[in-house]
Parts: structure tokens; C-alpha cells; sequence
């Protein structure tokens, strides 16, 4: 999958992780060549640096532009420490700025605070995220790494965890969720889980639920537990559809993915709604869309960077 928004990596599993923060401003599309210009880019950063040039902090009463670095021969870029807000006189944010394989423009940032890691600490794991971050034009040619609009992410890590939202022009009650994880243990599976969180539930609440499908089927290669319902939620017509992987070996290209497709109920903002489709509509829809997941070609190295 092409991440259609930002990225945010964490460093370390315990309560002390890091985060880099990933963003990618908007382009034009990642089969147009070039994205993005060189003087583009460059008049860009320019304009990033005067905005922080002209903000003051109110604590110091200097600029919020702390430093600005070119970044050396070869990657690109620009490497800025300012402070993290104006109220502040001690944390300060990283950015570096990177125009990725002369072709997309990317920002990786990062906290730094005093009594943590020193903003020298955090811009050395920045540059090197830098150096292992490139762009591409063919996704099914982008070769190992973790694909955000356009550029490929492959610094060394330990586990892949990503979740994404999308939602319908058409249909503005539809909401589709992944949640991926790449190396969690396998426990017993979706439907062995809701079936054991249902024992005991009222029989009230266990009929309230209809079932179109319940079993396996494949999801990216894989074996996938599926569960699809209606019901109603505050009187109103709604459709649950679910589906998990299922495997023996946790890898990063078998991670144990779940989807989830809802329809009608509240909508963000708004009030509640019957569900905008049937159920045949729903099914196709789904269907079309699950089946389309698969591995991407050459995205995990022989040894995982």
C-alpha cells in the first residue's frame, strides 16, 4: 500500500520510544516527472526559513529559526533546528528538509528536549533516516521499504505497525479501517475472539446482530478469518464487515492485517444515518476492495534494514 497521508515512525518499544514525523507536502502525482522542481523546492525551504526568521519566541526574544544546515554533498537537503513553540525557551524541533532522488519533497521532524536527548542526538537519527529515504515513480518498482506519497522509507527498524482511514465522496457514512502489524504473535484468531466475547452477552444483544458471512477467505496471500453483519444502532440500519489474517510465521510481508468496513450510524460531525447502500452493494464493494490487496513486489530485503 501507497500511505495516502503522513507517517510517523517510533524508536524503541519501551515507555522511552522516539518519534520521527514524516510529511510529505502536496505534489503533483507520483507518476508525473518531475514532482517537483529543483528551484521549487528550493524556494520552499527558503520561505520556511523566513516564516521562522520573522517569528519571535517569547521567552528568548530571538528568532524561532535557531540554525539552518545544508545538508552535505549528496542528500540534498536542508537541515533546520528551531524552537518547538513560541512559549518555550529549551525544546526545540528538527526538520530536515529533502528533495528525495531529485524527485519528491519530504520532511522528516523531530522533538528534542533538555532533560531527554540532545537535539544533536535527534538530528544524527534524522540524517540517517534521511540517507535511507528515496523516491519513486512506479510502486510496484519501489523496491524494500514502507511507501508515503511517493517515497520509500527503509531505515532499520523492528516491527511495522500502520493504520489507515479512508471514507467515501459517494457514500459519506462509509468508513474503511487497516490496522497492520507485522510481527505480533498469532493468538487464536478474529472469530475465536468476538465469539468468546460474546459468551455470556444478553440473547437480546446476540440477535440483534444478523450474519451475511462468517469463515475463511484470503486476504493477501494469506488465510483470513471474515465476519460480515447488519444491525441497527440507535434504530438505525448499519453493516459490519471484518477481516483478519491468519498466520503461522509473523513476517513483514505476512503481518497480521484487520479491516474493517462500516456503514450508516453517526457520520463524523453529523447526525445518524440508515446505511447509504444494500447489502449486495456493500459486498461488492468490499469484495473488490479486499481482493486487491497484495504484496508488493521487492518491499522487504533479504535482511530487513
Amino acid at each position: 500500500m501507497d500511505s495516502p497521508g503522513d507517517a510517523e515512525l517510533l524508536y524503541g518499544k519501551d515507555k522511552d520510544f522516539k518519534r520521527i514525523y514524516v510529511k510529505v507536502p502536496k505534489q503533483r502525482p507520483v507518476e508525473a516527472e518531475p514532482v517537483i522542481l529543483r528551484e521549487d523546492f528550493e524556494r520552499a525551504v527558503s520561505k520556511r526559513m523566513q516564516e521562522l526568521r520573522d517569528a519571535r519566541n517569547e521567552v528568548t526574544h530571538a528568532s524561532m529559526l535557531v540554525s539552518s544546515t545544508p545538508l552535505g554533498e549528496g542528500e540534498g537537503g536542508y537541515l533546520i533546528r528551531r524552537y518547538d513553540n513560541a512559549q518555550q525557551g529549551k525544546y526545540f524541533r528538527s526538520e530536515i528538509h529533502l528533495l528525495a532522488g531529485d524527485l519528491r519533497y519530504v520532511i522528516l521532524e523531530e522533538k528534542s528536549y533538555p532533560d531527554s536527548e540532545p537535539a544533536e542526538a535527534v538530528e544524527a537519527r534524522l540524517r540517517n533516516l534521511a540517507v535511507h529515504t528515496r523516491a519513486y515513480t512506479d510502486p510496484e518498482a519501489a523496491g524494500p521499504g514502507f511507501c508515503v506519497k511517493g517515497v520509500v522509507l527503509n531505515d532499520i527498524h523492528d516491527e511495522e505497525t500502520a493504520m489507515f482511514s479512508f471514507q467515501s465522496e459517494l457514500h459519506k457514512d462509509l468508513l474503511f479501517d487497516i490496522h497492520s502489524r507485522a510481527l505480533v504473535t498469532q493468538d487464536e484468531g478474529m472469530i475465536a475472539r468476538l465469539e468468546k466475547r460474546l459468551e455470556g452477552a444478553p440473547l437480546a444483544y446476540r440477535l440483534a446482530f444478523h450474519t451475511l458471512r462468517k469463515g475463511k477467505r484470503t486476504v493477501a496471500g494469506m488465510e483470513a478469518d471474515e465476519l460480515v453483519e447488519t444491525f441497527k444502532e440507535e434504530g438505525y440500519r448499519r453493516q459490519g464487515l471484518k477481516a483478519e489474517t491468519k498466520r503461522d510465521t509473523p513476517q513483514y510481508m505476512q503481518p497480521q492485517m484487520h479491516l474493517t468496513l462500516m456503514t450508516g450510524g453517526q457520520i463524523p460531525g453529523g447526525a445518524y444515518v440508515d446505511s447509504s447502500m444494500d447489502d449486495d452493494e456493500v459486498l461488492k464493494i468490499w469484495d473488490k476492495v479486499v481482493s486487491s490487496i497484495r504484496p508488493r513486489p521487492g518491499a522487504v530485503e533479504g535482511e530487513k534494514r
